[in-house]
């Protein structure tokens, strides 16, 4: 409304049966509202919820992508052609998007025994993964499970 003397501004609010509030100083000037203290107590409080919600889900969104930086994919022994190609290419995608990927290849009851198989399905998945990721460990069989760890090949690795 403009610069007022406090003694106007006191008459101001009880003309209109209101209360003044005083919001904050600058160059010694006191800045007021002419309106109702309870009003602006839940407008405070709604400002100060406000700014936590938005600080948890900032907090929230940075530590989501802290802990994105590995993937993990599945595979059987014997999987469909179909079901191959999209799990390669959901791999290339993470790996297009700096993300580090783990691969398992789960072996199920006697598939152990097909040692020829098994060969072949790492030897065609590190092929096929060649292209746009580079294998950091060597496959190992633990548990009747094999892990393959691939890292972008633009990613530098760490000392």
């Amino acid at each position: 409304m403009g610069i007022f003397k406090k003694h106007d501004c006191i008459l101001n609010s009880k003309i209109l049966n209101l209360d003044l509030v005083e919001i904050g100083t600058k160059n010694n000037l006191s800045i007021c509202k002419i309106i109702k203290y309870k009003k602006f107590l839940y407008l405070e409080l709604k400002k100060k919820y406000k700014n936590k919600n938005l600080n948890n889900k900032i907090n929230k969104i940075i530590k989501i992508k802290k802990n994105k930086k590995n993937k993990e994919i599945k595979f059987h022994l014997f999987i469909s052609n179909n079901d191959y190609l999209n799990k390669i290419n959901l791999i290339k995608k993470f790996l297009s998007n700096d993300l580090c990927v783990k691969v398992t290849l789960i072996i199920k009851g006697r598939e152990i025994l097909k040692l020829k198989i098994i060969k072949n399905n790492i030897d065609k998945i590190i092929f096929n993964i060649s292209s746009s990721g580079i294998l950091i460990n060597s496959p190992n069989l633990s548990n009747k499970n094999i892990f393959l760890n691939f890292r972008p090949k633009n990613v530098k690795k760490k000392k």
